[in-house]
């Protein structure tokens, strides 16, 4: 009977409103913050923009097959807008192919990123660089074709793997077409 008669009293009516309004209001503000981090994972992913830089040819001597040619790529993976969240990228790996012709022994090169470059955020603008010294002379002869015609027509596919708050999810799949060489 006390309680009932407590609780009855304005003021303790008054402050068990005002309690449950405090609470309702942090618990939403949390649910809020929570839902914010969430997006975010995800509209970093969203926002990510990989870029082909360049492509870097060098040790090209078809007058001596002895000597191993070198492809080196280089990619630039920047976010320019989001929010904050739990994203990182972990690697990528490439298919090669030069004026349609695929290179055999270097089908897929990987590139494992470094640890402190692996988390995303809005700003992120790190350049990444793959390569494949070649050995076989099979490919080095799509090079030295390549160097006959000057026709210089990479095609080449990035396949990017990223988790989102720890777990892997499906790799992303980009395509480059680039003209030339360095």
């Amino acid at each position: 009977m006390v309680l009932v008669n407590m609780i009855a009293d304005t003021k303790t009516q008054n402050i068990i409103v005002v309690a449950t309004l405090i609470l309702g209001i942090v618990s939403g503000l949390g649910f809020a913050t929570s839902s914010s981090y969430f997006a975010g994972s995800y509209s970093l992913v969203a926002n990510l923009e990989l870029n082909l830089l360049e492509v870097r040819i060098t040790g090209l001597d078809p007058t001596n097959e002895s000597i191993n040619p070198r492809i080196t790529l280089v990619f630039n993976a920047n976010v320019s807008t989001g929010s904050a969240g739990d994203a990182s990228i972990t690697y990528f790996r490439v298919q090669v192919e030069l004026n349609e012709r695929p290179f055999l022994y270097t089908q897929q090169w990987r590139r494992y990123i470094p640890l402190a470059d692996q988390p995303l955020y809005p700003g992120y603008d790190t350049n990444f660089t793959v390569g494949e010294t070649i050995y076989e002379i099979l490919d080095k002869q799509i090079l030295y074709d390549a160097e006959n015609s000057d026709d210089w027509t990479f095609s080449i596919l990035l396949v990017l793997s990223y988790d989102v708050f720890g777990a892997s999810a499906s790799p992303m799949r980009i395509t480059f077409t680039h003209e030339g060489h360095t």
